[in-house]
């Protein structure tokens, strides 16, 4: 498809008057005496800023512009869009740099051209490219070849691989075997001798040192309630020096404890 130079046939100018409302006015002429418009460029100039507000031709506008900047994106067009963009990029009457906007009749002629090929063999349309559907219908499909060509530097989310899934083992898991150090295993083991001794009632001489029966914590408390019962005889039980008595027993059991295991601990490491 050539290109023009600007001029437009009587059935284009109908056309692009017919698309974009813009009617032609009358101007004067030799031997006429009336006037609305200076020459018959006001009227393509009126033509192509609409024209340049045209949604439709916009979009037909940034693709013919990428097709011209982007051989990866002409390349995926036919070869017949292909030629007419090689033929548009290589005229030293055109801007070889791109279409950035629609500027003059030529431009709007180029784009309006580009828009009926891609019409024509891009969607693979019959018809003249002359309704809003025929227009719409365009601009939508080269909205989805420009966003497909712009998201293929992109990775999909259906292209990732699937994330690794976590290990059915449980790092908690009583049946695992870990290895302790000899410090968290040392540990480990007098908190479950003091836990055993404690629920039991028998106070380890190698943890606590040598106590009498007496020094218990159970039977200190039980020695204090024998004592709170004898001195009461009655059913009725003063609390209060129960209460007494039982803290008293368990400072002094706690004091004793301290002594003995820090005597212990300086014992095995000073």
């Amino acid at each position: 498809m050539p290109f023009k130079d600007g001029r437009m046939t009587p059935a284009e100018k109908r056309a692009m008057t017919k698309r974009y409302g813009v009617e032609e006015g009358t101007y004067r002429r030799s031997g006429a005496n009336y006037m609305n418009e200076d020459t018959p460029d006001t009227f393509e100039d009126r033509l192509t800023k609409a024209a340049a507000n045209d949604y439709d031709t916009r979009k037909a506008q940034e693709t013919l512009h990428l097709a011209l900047t982007d051989e990866d994106y002409r390349k995926s067009l036919g070869k017949k869009a292909q030629n007419f963009v090689n033929d548009y990029k290589g005229s030293d009457k055109k801007d070889k740099e791109g279409m950035y906007g629609i500027s003059n009749m030529k431009e709007l002629q180029a784009v309006n051209d580009f828009g009926r090929l891609y019409h024509k063999h891009e969607r693979g349309m019959g018809g003249n490219y002359s309704s809003a559907n025929d227009y719409g219908g365009g601009s939508s499909h080269m909205a989805d070849s420009m966003r497909t060509h712009y998201d293929r530097n992109f990775v999909q989310q259906s292209d990732l691989p699937e994330p690794p899934k976590p290990d059915a083992t449980n790092p908690t898991d009583e049946n695992e075997e870990v290895t302790l150090s000899p410090q968290h295993q040392e540990a480990k083991d007098r908190v479950s001798a003091y836990t055993d001794d404690v629920m039991s009632g028998a106070i380890s001489d190698s943890i606590y040192g040598q106590e009498t029966e007496m020094t218990k914590p159970q039977n200190l408390a039980r020695s204090a309630s024998d004592d709170i019962y004898g001195q009461n005889e009655s059913s009725d039980i003063n609390v209060d020096n129960f209460s007494k008595q039982s803290r008293a027993a368990s400072r002094m059991f706690l004091d004793k404890y301290k002594d003995n295991l820090s005597g212990k601990f300086e014992q095995e490491y000073f």
